[in-house]
Order: structure tokens, then C-alpha cells, then sequence
């Protein structure tokens, strides 16, 4: 017994060292700097109902034309942290990073997650972690990041009451779905404005996917995607299959009335064929 619980002991300080490092990896590189600027405008944007870097409908910008110059990227980020320290709730939630004790990718995703919670500091009230494929070793771990376990698979369907950063990379479109229906479908669509979604592009996601497979996936997706403001992730990690295809996606205030208009015709409950399902769904 004794040997079994000094094993364990080494494996859950062998993965948080691990995590750790990953993240000083994560904070040290210009990936983390550019995006957490570009998070920071998007909440700037979400909270002050003002925006400042376009005015059309489908709002996209790839990694070609997002120019980012230092200087104003500088003050840009001032003027976002100041207003940052004005609000409240800002909390994070991610669904789908997977088993980060075997799987790099899933640890460097990770080490993102802690790495921005950390950085946005007293403003991020929680970081929610959930997936069902968790061990009780990777369960431990996050626990000694702080970080809050969900014990229950909602399949995506959070209503974001608060401020969220929502973070699924790399995820099923099914869970995206979820998400933006569960949201959709609050009075007056209030609590998609509360949503700031960092994963796969919705952009690519509908461009790239058969229309009548959306409909059977990613109705949702395929709906609002023209309302979405979207910024594509400049994928300059120095790995390049980690933050692939990620876009930062959120709804501005000013479409409230177009979404509400669109979305009461159609808003009911997704229903998925089990070969469609590109999640584990819950046992309940």
C-alpha cells in the first residue's frame, strides 16, 4: 500500500511540474500576448456595447489581414485592462481539453486555460473545468490548480448568466451547438451577449461543412454565424497542431433585435442522431 500511494504521489507532483512548465511555455510566447490583447478588446467590446473594428454583419478577420501593431496593441490593451478592472464576473469554463497527463496537446490547451485565468486575476471569479474522459489523477490535479470540477455532463448546455470566456478547443460541433442553443434560448437571447467562445472557427466550420450536415449538427452554428463577430487565432505557438483553426467568437449588443427576430421562429431543443454526436453524452 505504501508503494501505491508513493507512486501516486510522484505521478500527481510529476503532472502539476509538468503543467507548469507548460504554462511558462504558454506565458512566455508572443501566442499568448497577441491573444490575450485580442480577449481583452472582445470583453471591452461585449461590455461597452462599442464597436471599434467594423461594422459588418459577418465581422471575420483572418490572420492575413489582422495587422497588430506594437505601439497601439499597447495602448489598446491599457485602455481594455482599465475597463477590465470596472467589471464583475468575469468566469471561465472549457469543456474538452481531454487527458492533459498523456496527451501534450491537451496540456499545453491546458496550460492556456490556467495561464489566462491567472493573467485576468481577481476579475475571473472561477475557472470550471469539465470532461468526462478526466481520470481521478487529472480530477486531483485541477483540484490543485484551484480549478472548479463539474460533476455532471451537461453535453454543452450552460446558460451563461455572467461574463463567460468559454473555452472548447478542438471540439465536436454538436457541443458548439449546444452551447449557442442553450444561450439562444434565454429571454431575448440575453445570455448569448454574455458569451465570449474561444474554439474552432465558426467561419471555417460553415464553409467548409455540407449544408444539409450543419443542419443535422450545427443548425445553430450555421444560424448565427453571420451575427458572429469573429477574430481567427494567429496560430504562432511553436507547435503548430495545438491552437490550430481557434477563433474568438462573441455577439455585439447592436445585433440583439436581428437575433431575437431570427431566433424566435426556430429555437427549439437540438436532437442528434447517435452517428452525429461528436460527444460522449450524459448517462442521465
Amino acid at each position: 500500500m505504501k508503494v501505491i500511494t508513493t507512486y501516486l504521489y510522484l505521478a500527481h507532483r510529476s503532472a502539476s511540474n509538468l503543467t507548469m512548465a507548460d504554462m511558462q511555455d504558454i506565458l512566455l510566447s508572443d501566442f499568448f500576448s497577441q491573444t490575450y490583447d485580442q480577449i481583452l478588446s472582445c470583453l471591452t467590446q461585449m461590455c461597452d456595447g462599442n464597436c471599434t473594428t467594423g461594422g459588418h454583419n459577418n465581422f471575420v478577420q483572418s490572420e492575413s489581414d489582422y495587422t497588430y501593431d506594437k505601439e497601439y496593441a499597447r495602448a489598446e490593451q491599457e485602455d481594455a485592462q482599465a475597463k477590465v478592472e470596472t467589471r464583475r464576473d468575469v468566469y471561465i469554463l472549457s469543456y474538452g481539453i481531454g487527458n492533459f497527463i498523456s496527451c501534450l496537446i491537451a496540456r499545453y490547451q491546458l496550460a492556456f486555460l490556467l495561464a489566462l485565468r491567472d493573467r485576468l486575476g481577481a476579475e475571473c471569479t472561477a475557472c470550471e473545468v469539465f470532461d468526462p474522459v478526466f481520470t481521478s489523477h487529472e480530477r486531483s490535479v485541477l483540484k490543485t490548480f484551484n480549478c472548479v470540477l463539474s460533476s455532471q455532463n451537461e453535453e454543452g448546455k450552460r446558460l451563461c448568466s455572467v461574463r463567460t470566456i468559454a473555452f472548447l478547443p478542438h471540439c465536436g460541433k454538436a457541443l458548439y451547438n449546444n452551447l449557442l442553443w442553450r444561450n439562444a434560448a434565454s429571454p431575448n437571447c440575453d445570455s448569448l451577449f454574455n458569451l465570449l467562445l474561444i474554439g474552432n472557427s465558426f467561419q471555417h466550420m460553415v464553409e467548409r461543412t455540407p449544408s444539409r450536415q450543419l443542419q443535422k449538427t450545427a443548425n445553430f452554428v450555421q444560424q448565427l454565424q453571420p451575427y458572429i463577430r469573429e477574430i481567427q487565432v494567429d496560430n504562432n505557438f511553436t507547435h503548430k497542431d495545438i491552437f490550430n483553426d481557434l477563433a474568438i467568437h462573441w455577439f455585439h449588443p447592436s445585433q440583439q433585435g436581428v437575433l431575437v427576430s431570427c431566433l424566435e421562429r426556430n429555437c427549439e431543443e437540438p436532437v442528434y442522431d447517435n452517428c452525429d454526436v461528436e460527444f460522449i453524452r450524459s448517462k442521465d
